[in-house]
């Protein structure tokens, strides 16, 4: 037994004997990615005896309810804070990564595709830190209407982002057809309200043994 699946082990021993209120957790985005990040920190709150549930309202009103009312918010980046220090002053980090996403930009392989400044270009519809990157790009709601459009060729390139290579399988865009490069990968993070700041300190060797163990 490898020393992160012995704190997994203890931890939920722990859980069976414990039973915490249900956490109300919101998020901006509404994708796969982010169900992929709840079903993440619902299993390392679970083994600390917490249930949870997450709403998803816009952006600046997730962090507003996160910081008063809420309990915390779902996926951030590690400079939230320094983004919007007027929304999150009521915010703790958890320092332990949630999740490890990659951007992914597609182009097709077999078309003389223009000079990236000058190609078309577009990326989801949730995910900021693309929007401020690309600031003229279209944004598009949702990967699969982003495959669509490129599949169409009505766009020259798209970025997407995956949490693993699965996620490329399931849009098949694995095949000859198209060409894939990363162009960066980013660690994301759960931020809970201050009243939290034992169960934040809980969670984050939790979601270490978990990102340890590839669970």
């Amino acid at each position: 037994m490898t020393f992160a699946q012995f704190i997994l082990l203890n931890l939920f021993i722990l859980s069976s004997q414990v039973s915490g209120k249900e956490l109300v957790i919101y998020s901006a985005s509404n994708n796969t990615l982010n169900d992929q990040a709840f079903l993440r920190l619902q299993q390392a709150l679970n083994t600390l005896g917490h249930q949870a549930k997450y709403e998803i309202v816009a952006t600046r009103r997730s962090l507003q309810l996160a910081n008063t009312v809420g309990d915390g918010e779902l996926v951030r980046v590690a400079e939230l804070k320094t983004l919007y220090p007027e929304l999150t002053n009521n915010l703790s980090r958890i320092e332990e990564p949630l999740m490890h996403i990659a951007f992914v930009e597609l182009t097709k392989r077999n078309t003389s595709a223009p000079p990236a400044e000058s190609s078309k270009l577009a990326i989801p519809k949730d995910v900021f830190i693309l929007q401020q990157e690309y600031p003229a790009a279209a944004i598009v709601d949702g990967n699969e209407k982003l495959v669509e459009l490129l599949k169409a060729d009505r766009v020259d390139r798209i970025i997407i982002p995956v949490s693993d290579e699965k996620m490329l399988h399931d849009y098949q865009l694995y095949s000859s057809q198209y060409h894939l490069k990363t162009l960066k990968t980013q660690k994301i993070y759960t931020y809970l309200h201050k009243k939290h700041q034992k169960l934040a300190e809980q969670l984050a060797p939790v979601l270490q043994a978990m990102n340890q163990s590839n669970q």
